[in-house]
């Protein structure tokens, strides 16, 4: 009986050895001790690209906010970054993480083109509204590279539920293209869009295709009468305006912000004669300050 029970004693400590060096936990000197992790090094402005890109994937969420801030200030030169930006928006469950993602994915530009399908993907399969407009928003801002994201944006456009994703879809169309389909379709969203915002839109769309646009010049004209004080769809129906014939009024066209009062209440009577550069055949006709 005895020898039986010291077998079973034996048999018992050597399963608990066993365990313990399989959970890492014994120490070859006969102590038990806890396991200890390396802390993470905290990202850095002085780290290059790609090294703020493996930061994406850190554990710590403080550490991966420093890396999306850091590659955002750096703007083309994070491209590197590209790939892991794409997988935070595959798969972070976060809003506020994947809205910062974007952001990086705009400052970045061009060099992000690689991320335009996957944008796409975000429009097409019906993702959250900050989902849409952080896509539409960069689709805008990659430009002509993004030409295959036209008929995603088009249907954005047209059907969304929301105002301001209609409103990004419509301005990132003009970014992008400035073919005869894209012009058509934002004359025509134009004459049928009943949210003032859309119309905003439509206008820095028309806006950013330059000359390209001038047979949309009549249809932007309408909108100076839109409403008696929403000064904002004049202004970005003027701002087009100017933009499409080469006219310079007070500010940079296509801005951000507006022209100055005195503009809706007295002057923007000149961009009035928009209606008049056109013959009955709608022909555009030159002209120079009034």
């Amino acid at each position: 009986m005895y020898t039986r029970g010291k077998s079973v004693f034996y048999s018992f400590v050597i399963v608990l050895l066993l365990l313990l060096l399989l959970n890492g936990c014994y120490s070859p000197r006969g102590a038990l001790t806890q396991p200890t992790l390396t802390p993470e090094p905290v990202p850095d402005p002085s780290w290059s690209s790609e090294r703020l890109a493996t930061a994406l994937y850190s554990f710590n969420p403080n550490n991966r906010w420093l890396a999306l801030k850091y590659l955002k200030e750096r703007g083309p030169a994070a491209a590197p970054s590209v790939p892991a930006l794409m997988d935070i928006l595959r798969s972070s469950p976060s809003v506020d993480t994947r809205a910062e993602a974007y952001n990086v994915l705009g400052s970045i530009g061009r060099g992000a083109k690689d991320a335009v399908p996957l944008l796409v993907e975000k429009l097409e399969e019906g993702e959250t509204r900050d989902d849409k407009l952080g896509a539409t928003a960069v689709l805008g801002i990659i430009g002509s590279d993004a030409k295959d994201s036209i008929p995603a944006l088009i249907q954005v456009a047209t059907n969304d539920e929301d105002a301001e994703v209609r409103s990004n879809a419509a301005e990132s169309l003009g970014k992008i293209s400035t073919n005869r389909e894209v012009l058509d379709f934002l004359i025509t969203r134009l004459q049928t869009e009943s949210s003032g915002e859309v119309q905003i839109g439509i206008s820095l769309g028309l806006c950013a295709m330059g000359a390209k646009a001038q047979p949309a010049v009549p249809y932007l004209a309408n909108n100076l009468w839109w409403g008696q004080d929403d000064h904002g769809i004049k202004q970005a129906a003027a701002k087009a305006i100017a933009n499409i014939v080469g006219v310079k009024f007070y500010d940079d066209v296509c801005a951000v912000g507006g022209f100055r009062e005195p503009f809706i209440d007295g002057e923007l009577a000149t961009v009035v004669k928009a209606r008049e550069w056109w013959t009955a055949i709608g022909q555009f006709q030159n002209w120079s300050q009034p």
